[in-house]
């Protein structure tokens, strides 16, 4: 950015929109998140975040209420289900020990900011980071700690993937993969043979709370995965990678006492295209 904007440094605006899948309430709605991000200094990053879900067959909808709810101004009835939210990421590049941390925080629901009728989220959830590029100076091993919560707060009463809107697609979470009415603390690290080959161990801790139903009785499902694996390009083009997981639950589905241990493993093998032209752009 130049002139009277110069101060935002490196600026980029992100859009995706898309059509969801076939189903039997509100089939083909649509979805449009934007994300607009500035870099005033080398350290810093500041984004925001607007994530926008409605319309769909047996709906009756126009421009002037799609703007409206972009707005942040929902209609009743539940016409749409919207997020906005606002991310920092803090990179500190010392030379032994590089740090980077990020903040990722949105809100679900609608209130009014102080004593303006501006639309302003009451329901927030957060997701905080902390990643080591090299640990202890070691260009081959890294480490990422995570910490996110749907529960605190007002949270508790948000429809985060549950709504009459799910953020989901064919039952797959589109957000956090822990889900509504959750928090969670994943630790992972990857050591590298070879700047493309790496094996990776990781643990998650995941407290699935009640919800929007607080007064169910719900008394709390807790899981605890274990995970390993390996990565490798094996050319190119093609690259190969294992994994395992123990995936250990207790009061499952929210039943007081019941216990359950699984096992899973993955193994797949993909293949990347070199480079195709588009617009004049190599990608």
């Amino acid at each position: 950015m130049t002139g009277w904007f110069s101060f935002l440094g490196n600026v980029q605006y992100e859009l995706v929109a898309v059509r969801m899948e076939k189903k039997p309430l509100y089939s083909h709605s649509f979805m449009l998140n934007a994300r607009l991000a500035a870099r005033p200094r080398p350290w810093l990053e500041i984004g925001m975040t607007r994530i926008f879900h409605s319309g769909g067959e047996g709906r009756d909808y126009d421009v002037s209420e799609f703007v409206e709810e972009y707005l942040g101004r929902n209609s009743p009835g539940y016409l749409s289900n919207t997020l906005a939210g606002v991310d920092f990421t803090v990179t500190l590049p010392f030379r032994y020990q590089p740090v980077q941390i990020y903040w990722d925080r949105a809100g679900e629901g609608e209130n009014k900011f102080l004593f303006t009728n501006l639309p302003y989220p009451s329901q927030w959830g957060d997701l905080v980071g902390v990643y080591l590029p090299k640990v202890l100076g070691s260009s081959r091993l890294d480490f990422r700690a995570e910490y996110a919560d749907v529960y605190s707060g007002r949270a508790k009463t948000a429809s985060w993937y549950n709504h009459a809107y799910p953020h989901q697609y064919h039952g797959i979470v589109l957000g956090h993969p822990m889900g509504g009415g959750s928090k969670e603390w994943s630790f992972k690290s990857r050591y590298f043979f070879l700047p493309t080959t790496f094996a990776e161990v990781g643990y998650e801790s995941v407290r699935h709370q009640a919800g929007v139903q607080p007064s169910a009785g719900f008394p709390g499902e807790h899981r605890s995965r274990f995970s390993t694996g390996v990565t490798g390009w094996l050319t190119k083009s093609w690259r190969a990678e294992a994994n395992a997981m123990v995936d250990s639950v207790s009061n499952k589905g929210g039943v007081t006492g019941l216990k359950d241990t699984g096992f899973s493993a993955f193994l797949g093998v993909s293949y990347q295209a070199t480079s195709f032209s588009f617009m004049g752009r190599e990608n």
